[in-house]
């Protein structure tokens, strides 16, 4: 897949943030097994979008801009854990198509509302 992954172990402060970077980690190297085994097109597209969907996951771990965002989105990942690998991709691509996608300008686009710090 083009692009990079999760990388190596990751820790923070929060034991449930650190531990649902490990989840994290668990299903990008499953579907990085799956991949190898791949015969069509179509499932290469379908493993690399779960790919994507769990990389967002782990980078909104990493880089939420609050702890209380990335405790919120530890729990939901220690939650769908119990549900399977496609529970936790489904909800990577939750958090790409209504959170970060809808907050994408172009360039000659101003933000119509200012974030307040702490908003999240």
């Amino acid at each position: 897949m083009p692009g990079g992954g999760l990388g190596d172990i990751w820790t923070h402060a929060l034991p449930a943030v650190s531990a649902a970077y490990e989840v994290c980690l668990e299903v990008e190297k499953e579907l990085m097994r799956q991949q190898t085994s791949v015969l069509t097109a179509t499932d290469t597209k379908v493993l690399e979008k779960k790919l994507v969907n769990i990389h967002i996951l782990g980078y909104l771990l990493m880089f939420a801009p609050t702890n209380t965002a990335r405790e919120h989105i530890a729990k939901v990942i220690l939650v769908d854990k119990d549900e399977g690998f496609d529970a936790l991709t489904n909800r990577g691509g939750f958090y790409d198509q209504l959170f970060l996608r809808t907050r994408k300008f172009s360039a000659s686009h101003s933000l119509p509302w200012r974030p307040t710090p702490g908003a999240f």
